[in-house]
C-alpha cells in the first residue's frame, strides 16, 4: 500500500516536471523570438503571458502522449476566456489584442498543436498550427 502511494506521488511529480520543462522550452522559444515573457511560477492558469507589438497572448501549455488530439478542461478554458475578456476591455482602448491561446504539446509525435481558444470546440490536433505564434516549428 505505502509503495503504491510513493509510486503515484513520484509519478504525479515526474508529469509535474515534464510540464514545467515544456512551459519553460516554450517560454525559451518566445523570448528568442522577441517576445516579453512572463511564466507563472505556481499552478495558474494561463501558464504564459507573452507580448510582442501589440498582442498579448495568453499560453496555457498542456504535454500529453498517447493520443493526437486534446481537449482541455472546462474550468480552464473559462477562467482564460473571462480573463481574455477582461484584458481586451482594459488594454483594447490601447490598441493592444488579446489573444488567448492553447499549446500542446504532442510527446509521441515531438510536435507542438496551437489553436486559439474560444467558448466551444477547443480541441487541438497534432496539425494545428496558429501564423502568429508558430509553435509548430519548435523541437
Amino acid at each position: 500500500m505505502r509503495l503504491a502511494r510513493l509510486n503515484k506521488r513520484y509519478t504525479i511529480q515526474r508529469l509535474r516536471k515534464r510540464g514545467i520543462t515544456i512551459e519553460e522550452r516554450v517560454c525559451n522559444i518566445l523570448r528568442r523570438r522577441g517576445f516579453f515573457v512572463y511564466r507563472h511560477p505556481y499552478s495558474f492558469t494561463p501558464d504564459i503571458f507573452a507580448f510582442k507589438w501589440r498582442w498579448l497572448f495568453l499560453i496555457e501549455v498542456k504535454s500529453v502522449s498517447g493520443t493526437d488530439e486534446f481537449k482541455p478542461k472546462e474550468d480552464q478554458v473559462h477562467t482564460i476566456m473571462s480573463f481574455a475578456e477582461f484584458l481586451s476591455y482594459v488594454l483594447g482602448r490601447f490598441g493592444i489584442e488579446v489573444i488567448p491561446l492553447l499549446a500542446v504539446y504532442f510527446v509521441d509525435y515531438g510536435v507542438f498543436g496551437v489553436k486559439p481558444l474560444s467558448w466551444k470546440d477547443n480541441i487541438v490536433t497534432v496539425r494545428d498550427s496558429y501564423d502568429r505564434l508558430p509553435l509548430f516549428q519548435l523541437r
